[in-house]
């Protein structure tokens, strides 16, 4: 389901919100999810769905990482490299729900 999809899904349900109404919740919604997001440690939980959150980790810088960064910057290369990453974590509910898919 697509961002087009989702603000048609919700405008049928909820016929008393436009379609642009509907949007601009969830362009802002999206918004607050990035600034929550690029923070270190950011938490977004959405209650029935799951939790999104990024963690930051320290990489070995070795082998063809090493060897591309080398050639990009001509010089020495860091041996540790601080990676971010996003992830996720599925409510109880939505666990139980492909649960019975299956």
């Amino acid at each position: 389901m697509n961002t087009t999809e989702l603000t048609a899904e919700i405008a049928r349900r909820l016929p008393r919100f436009s379609r642009r109404d509907i949007r601009e919740v969830l362009e802002v919604m999206t918004e607050l999810c990035h600034a929550e997001l690029g923070k270190m440690d950011g938490e977004v939980h959405l209650t029935g769905l799951g939790k999104l959150y990024t963690e930051a980790h320290w990489v070995k810088c070795a082998g063809v990482m090493r060897r591309v960064m080398r050639a990009k910057s001509g010089g020495r290369t860091p041996d540790l490299l601080l990676r971010h990453t996003v992830r996720f974590r599925p409510a109880d509910a939505l666990r139980v729900a492909l649960n019975k898919e299956e």
